[in-house]
């Protein structure tokens, strides 16, 4: 540790150092990464099985992800609601406000039908792996979802949807043991 640079990053605390490991793998730079490497202090632990944590780790992220999603199609679902209220509140009966009620419908549907889809790849992924996915929709504060009763029949759950999230799902999940 003769070089300046090194004797600079002996000075620095893990955490400072860690962005600056960042930035010399982003950049492929392994010389000055064993360097930085080299000045972070080795340390042993105790903890736990790291199956348990990563399990742990993963059910969090998944969870967190399937949030993501809940909350955006909620969000598409209420903001062509209050669109549709808007539309409705004018009382302009023409054709381009029916056009526009109509695509508003389309939107609510879509977004329904999504959140059906994205509960059940919830619920069986959950199964499938011995999760409760009443957890992973408390962790976001979400709920399962109820369609209006107006959209009975429309708001039908894409098989295609539920494939793909529960891909996602469990793709986030997969065991590393």
């Amino acid at each position: 540790m003769n070089d300046p640079t090194s004797k600079m990053y002996a000075h620095l605390t893990p955490v400072e150092l860690a962005p600056l490991a960042v930035k010399y793998m982003v950049a492929g730079d392994e010389r000055e990464l064993a360097r930085i490497r080299s000045a972070c202090p080795l340390k042993t632990y105790t903890m736990q099985d790291s199956a348990y944590i990563d399990r742990i780790e993963s059910f969090l992220r998944m969870a967190n992800a399937w949030g993501l999603l809940y909350w955006q199609y909620q969000h598409e679902r209420m903001r062509a609601a209050l669109c549709m209220l808007i539309t409705l509140s004018k009382g302009i009966e023409t054709e381009e406000a029916e056009h526009e009620m109509e695509g508003r419908r389309f939107t609510l549907n879509f977004a329904e039908s999504c959140l059906l889809a994205i509960d059940i790849a919830l619920d069986e992924v959950c199964a499938a792996r011995g999760f409760d996915a009443a957890d992973a929709r408390k962790i976001v504060d979400a709920k399962v979802f109820v369609p209006r009763k107006s959209s009975q029949g429309q708001a039908v759950p894409d098989t295609e949807t539920v494939a793909k999230v529960k891909e996602l799902l469990l793709c986030i999940l997969m065991d590393r043991n």
